[in-house]
């Protein structure tokens, strides 16, 4: 005997599949608009601290005293802070605040950039760190390249991502509960019309079946409610042709 599932519960799972596709897809694009938002606040933060270093830099290598203010420099700044000479040579302490300048992303293709005359700038790892390079001109001093992590910015981050799972689980959720509740009217209209079809299988004919909304159940229970109603005055009609052959044939005897 083959399984039988009932309205309510496949009409609820659709509801529910509807409603984790549409969360899954408003979740994607809210959370890459997100990070794409916290990405460019986090650039423009560094960028106005970089460009500051950078005058501050040009200042310090223009009176010769680079080697000894960079350091003082990266910390007001809270940059890690690197300076390269036209030849891509680091002219400056390999560490600056704790990162190392191999360990800087993007450090060949941005210091190249900057060598160029023009502005490097590059988040990763989401809004974890920015890499900004920008041309110098000062004596011997052609480039700088700054680096900055943004450890409030990430945790904010996550903090609207999650908020955006709960409310895509949230919307799933409600999605179920209202394919219970729709399936279940829906469930409990076809019932009543089962239930007209089966007395009119068994020969009742006046059992009520109305109208009470105008959509298509509606119609199908009004057109069952005028089948089973003309059905009963056909056998009526049938009856009492039978009774009335039935006195005749009785006369002829």
């Amino acid at each position: 005997m083959q399984a039988r599932i009932g309205m309510r519960w496949w009409l609820a799972g659709a509801f529910a599949a509807i409603a984790a596709l549409t969360a899954f897809a408003v979740t994607e694009v809210s959370s890459q608009r997100s990070e794409s938002a916290f990405r460019d606040r986090a650039q423009e933060l560094v960028a106005g601290r970089a460009l500051r270093a950078a005058i501050s830099v040009t200042d310090a290598s223009g009176g010769g005293a680079l080697q000894t203010g960079l350091a003082a420099i990266a910390d007001r700044a809270r940059l890690a802070l690197f300076v390269f000479n036209e030849e891509g040579a680091l002219l400056t302490a390999p560490t600056s605040r704790g990162m190392h300048v191999e360990s800087v992303p993007q450090r060949e293709a941005a210091v190249q950039r900057a060598l160029g005359g023009r502005r490097f700038i590059a988040t990763e790892g989401g809004v974890g760190a920015t890499v900004v390079a920008l041309p110098l001109r000062a004596p011997g001093s052609s480039a700088l390249l700054v680096y900055a992590e943004h450890p409030a910015l990430a945790a904010e981050l996550g903090i609207v991502r999650d908020e955006i799972v709960e409310a895509a689980v949230l919307a799933m959720l409600l999605g179920a509960v209202v394919g219970v509740l729709v399936a279940t009217l829906i469930a409990a209209r076809l019932r009543r019309i089962a239930a007209a079809a089966r007395s009119i299988e068994t020969g009742r004919f006046d059992t009520p079946l109305g109208s009470r909304f105008p959509d298509e159940l509606g119609e199908l229970a009004a057109t069952i409610g005028r089948m089973g109603a003309r059905l009963g005055e056909s056998f009526s009609r049938l009856e009492s042709d039978r009774d009335r052959l039935r006195r005749l044939l009785a006369r002829l005897h």
